[in-house]
């Protein structure tokens, strides 16, 4: 299921909480994918890629933007074509 607040959100799965939103998509967030070696968060809309540091609180460290964005994540490997 996907959010059309244009959101991500982190959950404690423990405890239930919810403990961070990821947010500043201007399009719904269709993919997510977190990359354990390097504790980032990849979150991509139409046409924009967003790279988040959950360690840093909602902060996004760098948006990728493109005509025809696809995305795999794979591991701390982005490929973009």
């Amino acid at each position: 299921m996907y959010l059309s607040d244009r959101t991500c959100k982190i959950w404690d799965l423990a405890s239930s909480e919810e403990i961070l939103t990821l947010d500043g998509h201007l399009n719904n967030v269709v993919s997510v994918q977190y990359a354990e070696m390097t504790s980032l968060v990849y979150t991509v809309s139409a046409f924009v890629m967003k790279v988040w540091d959950p360690r840093r609180g909602n902060v996004c460290i760098k948006t990728l933007t493109s005509v025809a964005i696809c995305a795999v994540v794979c591991s701390s490997v982005v490929w973009l074509c």
